[in-house]
């Protein structure tokens, strides 16, 4: 269980249990909660429109640098503050997102990012 200030109150690898996540190909943990019927055609293949993921970074994990297809929208729900780094290969920026809780007012510094086709990214979680 973590010991630091970002305690979630249970044991990540109960929370992995509890949500039957699995290891994700990038890093982390995930279980796919969504996928829509209506398929798109793609340069790799037919996919589905919109899924949607419960998705875990513990401290041990990254989340590797890739390339997504698809548009991708990020969550922050709890826990230790987040790095969420995009690059976009037709622009030189780097944009980088840090979530964590407000320690004031209990919210969250940012609810959602969203992620363009083409864009490479990768998470980590971060401990101050």
């Amino acid at each position: 269980m973590y010991t630091n200030e970002y305690n979630l109150g249970v044991d990540p690898q109960q929370l992995i249990r509890q949500l039957d996540l699995q290891p994700h190909p990038e890093g982390g943990w995930y279980r796919r909660t969504f996928t829509s019927p209506a398929m798109l055609s793609t340069p790799h293949g037919n996919r589905p429109t919109l899924t949607c993921i419960f998705y875990l970074l513990d401290e041990n994990h990254l989340s590797r640098w890739h390339m997504i297809q698809s548009p991708e929208l990020w969550h922050f729900y709890k826990g230790a503050p987040l790095e969420l780094i995009t690059y976009q290969p037709d622009t030189p920026l780097l944009q980088k997102c840090i979530w964590e809780m407000s320690s004031t007012q209990g919210r969250f510094s940012r609810q959602s990012f969203p992620a363009k086709p083409g864009s490479v990214l990768g998470a980590s979680v971060l401990f101050l």
